[in-house]
């Protein structure tokens, strides 16, 4: 149970960004609704395997519906593009070849993005983003809400 307003043990990173730079990090969720009601910032809030409980608190934080909590925690088989909410959607399956061991890892990845803000909830080993995050901090122009 999350009692601290904070994700314990499964945020990988939460951050608001302003003009696409980043301004926060992490964010506890009372701190999340603030930020929404900008309109010249979004949240990006990063969870890795997370329990249903924790899931439902970032989709309550962001405004989602709670109906589909239960969907982002479902394994999926393909790809999904689809709505939540005002939110888009994307399921994909992701895979890593690790060379040394000869060993294929996967995995699988939730983006919902909506008007201001990017979930991003991630199962199992081949899909980590902290390298995509820090590249598109080094590029404001693109994270420019």
């Amino acid at each position: 149970m999350v009692t601290t307003g904070r994700f314990p043990g499964v945020i990988v990173d939460a951050a608001a960004y302003l003009d696409g730079r980043r301004q926060t990090g992490p964010l506890g969720l009372d701190e999340i609704a603030g930020w929404l009601d900008r309109t010249d910032a979004f949240v990006w809030v990063g969870l890795r395997m997370p329990s249903r409980e924790e899931v439902a608190q970032a989709f309550g934080a962001l405004g989602l519906p709670g109906t589909e909590v239960d969907a982002a925690l479902t394994d999926h088989r393909r790809p999904v593009l689809s709505r939540c909410g005002d939110a888009h959607w994307l399921v994909l399956r992701t895979a890593r070849y690790d060379d040394v061991v000869e060993q294929v890892y996967l995995g699988e990845l939730s983006l919902l993005v909506g008007e201001r803000f990017v979930l991003s909830v991630r199962h199992g080993q081949a899909s980590p983003l902290n390298g995509l995050r820090e590249e598109l901090e080094r590029q404001p122009d693109v994270l420019t809400a």
